[in-house]
This record gives C-alpha cells, structure tokens and sequence, in this order.
C-alpha cells in the first residue's frame, strides 16, 4: 500500500515537472534543464518502485532510437573523442526524453492535454511580450528571451504560431476570439521583430500550408498583416527586401558551406564528430564572427559530424514524421482534439525543417527539447490511431 502511495505521490510530481518544463522551455535554460533531467529519474524511480512496470512502445521509437544511436556514432567515431564526449550529458541525454513523455503523459485525458498547451501557450505569449519590450524600449537590437538570443527566440515563436493557428477554434485553449487574435498578434510581432528572415519565411510557409489545405482566410489575414508590418516598420521592409537576393545576404553562411564542400569527402561514412566544427572548418580566418560553431543547416551539420549513415537516418527520421502526421489527419476515428493537436504538429514541423535550411534545431538545446516533446505527442498519437483502428 506504501508502495502504492509513492507511486501515485511520484506521478503527481512527474505531472506538475511536465508543466514546469514548459513553462520554463523559453524563460529558463538552467530551470529546463535541471527538470529534465529529474523527470528522466523521477521515471527511472517508478521503475525501480513498480516491479509490474509495463514500458510503453510507439511506432516511432525506431526511428528515435537510430536517430540517438547515430548521434552517438558521431562520439564514437569522432576524430577528436575529448570534443565529442561531453555531446553525451549536453545533447543526448536530452533525447531519452522522448521515452520519458510517451510513458508518462495520457493522449486520450483531453483535460491534461489542453493545460498543457495552455501552459506552452501562456508561456510563448510571456516570452513574447518581453522580447517586445526588449527590444522596443532599446535594450536589444532584435527582441529575444530571457534565456535566449533573437535565433532560438525565434524558432521557438515560429513553432508556437503553428500551434496557435492550429488550435484557433478550440474553445477549450481559446474561450474567447480576443484571446486568440491577442496571442497570434503579439507572437506574430515578436516575430518580426526577431527580424530573422528564416523564420519569417518557415512561418510563412507554415500559414500557406495551413491556408490551403485548412482555413484559406487564414491566408488573407496573414498577407493584409505582412503588408500593414511593411507599412508601418520600414526596418522591417528593410530587412525582408534582402529575401529578393538572399545569395547577396547570407550572413556568412556561404562561406560556412563553401568550407563544407572543401572537406566533404574526407570523413563520408560517419563524419567528423559532435561539436567539431572549431577543428575542421577550412576557412576559419574568412568568418566575420568568429563565434560561430555549427554548420547553419541541420542535414548538413548531420552529414559532417555523422556522416552518411546519419543523414540517411536524419532524413528517414523527417520522413517517418510526416507520414505519420499524414495518416492521422487521414483517419476518420481520430476525435478532432487529437487531429487539432496533428495540425499543430504538422505546422510545428514544417516550421523546423524550413528553418533547418539556414539554420537548425540540432545543436540548440532549448528547441532541442521543444522538437522532442512534440515528436513524443505525435508517437502516442500516432499509436492511438494503430490501436484504435
């Protein structure tokens, strides 16, 4: 009976870290940090406790589990282990999360899903008003948050727009329409104010892909903002008529890629290694910013630090995601939470790997963490559809 109470006691924990972890995703790197990883031993804990534990699969845990064992490869066949190693407490643990989440969070209790979107939601909104204020009353060139720089902000913004659209008409996230049209407004204007052109446009992308197959006055809405943003911030305008010849304004990407082309057959089947960017990048003394340390593009940054096998993983991962996401928006038994949620999914995804174009979420440990918690929705979701078929 003791036993029995600890287990309980250790659920309601777990319960109350989960919401923790997504209120600080975007507010604090340390606090996330630190309630991961006792979430990771709170679930271990259970374990230990229920002898009768049942582990929880998914149809996603295939492709996750060759997606960390490539990452590790990227360890074990690295040209320098003494850079590579530390990836193990600073990224990969982080992955076992996914685990974490698909056996301990309840798809089918709408109650528990709903707060926690409302939590990532009221927290994105936080963010976004300080990243305004920030940058609004000077104190930053580009808005940010209070754990972040303007890219990671940004990305971070980008992934809660989709969701945010994506829930529009739930009632139970958005009781009434003014808290909506408040929500995209000021998410929508701490994006721009980010002025980061990847984003702006995986956002855009995001809202076409929701316009065409979902609500096309979503369309209409977003180009009459765009517009009236143009209008009103001529930094803005400024900034967005770089996308005309984006070759001219890459912001030293080019020269990162151009680097990697130099080198790309030296290391073709598992890479150079986590975290070698600093060692191997040929043109070191070209970079105007000598702070840079990845390769801008996550299929690149896979390819030269796990090779091949990685990208090919990399790639197959992408793949499994999108077709899941398919498949449920597809099925007719699904109840139209849980399809609210997919497109949610759906439009948070496109935003990642649009921005994986000039940039990435591999190597960035706050969107790391949010890329995860969705893709261990998607899988209980996804697992839903199979075993309710």
């Amino acid at each position: 009976m003791l036993k029995q109470e600890s287990i309980i006691s250790i659920d309601k924990i777990i319960w109350w870290g989960i919401l923790l972890f997504l209120a600080s995703l975007i507010l604090s790197i340390a606090v996330v940090q630190i309630v991961s990883l006792l979430l990771i031993v709170l679930w271990l804990i259970k374990l230990f406790k229920n002898k009768n534990y049942k582990i929880e699969t998914t149809p996603l845990d295939i492709p996750v589990l060759l997606f960390i064992a490539s990452r590790l490869s990227g360890i074990l066949f690295s040209i320098n282990h003494e850079v590579s190693t530390p990836a193990i407490w600073t990224e990969i643990i982080f992955y076992f999360l996914f685990f974490f989440f698909t056996n301990n969070i309840n798809i089918q209790d709408d109650f528990r899903n709903n707060v926690m979107i409302k939590v990532f939601v009221v927290a994105g909104i936080a963010a976004s008003i300080i990243g305004i204020a920030k940058y609004g009353f000077g104190f930053e060139s580009r808005a940010s948050s209070t754990t972040s720089g303007y890219y990671t902000f940004g990305m971070y913004v980008t992934v809660l727009i989709g969701v945010i659209l994506a829930l529009n008409q739930q009632k139970e996230i958005f009781p009434k329409r003014w808290f909506f049209i408040i929500a995209i407004t000021l998410t929508m204007i701490a994006l721009m104010f980010t002025f980061n052109r990847i984003h702006w446009l995986a956002t855009a992308v995001l809202i076409l892909v929701y316009g065409i197959f979902k609500n096309r006055r979503v369309l209409i809405a977003a180009v009459t903002a765009a517009g009236l943003m143009l209008i009103i911030f001529p930094s803005v305008l400024q900034r967005a008529s770089t996308l005309l010849n984006p070759l001219s304004h890459t912001s030293e990407r080019a020269t990162l890629w151009q680097g990697a082309i130099k080198i790309w057959d030296e290391k073709i089947i598992f890479g150079f290694g986590l975290d070698t960017f600093t060692l191997i990048f040929p043109f070191k003394n070209d970079l105007i910013d000598k702070g840079i340390s990845n390769w801008h593009n996550d299929f690149l940054q896979m390819y030269m630090e796990c090779g091949v096998v990685g990208l090919i993983i990399f790639i197959y991962l992408a793949v499994v995601i999108f077709s899941s996401i398919i498949k449920i928006l597809n099925t007719k038994h699904i109840n139209s939470n849980l399809k609210n949620i997919t497109w949610g999914i759906l439009l948070a995804m496109v935003g990642f790997y649009v921005s994986t174009i000039a940039g990435g979420f591999l190597s960035n440990p706050i969107i790391s963490l949010l890329f995860i918690y969705l893709l261990s929705i998607l899988a209980l979701i996804s697992k839903y559809r199979l075993s309710n078929g």
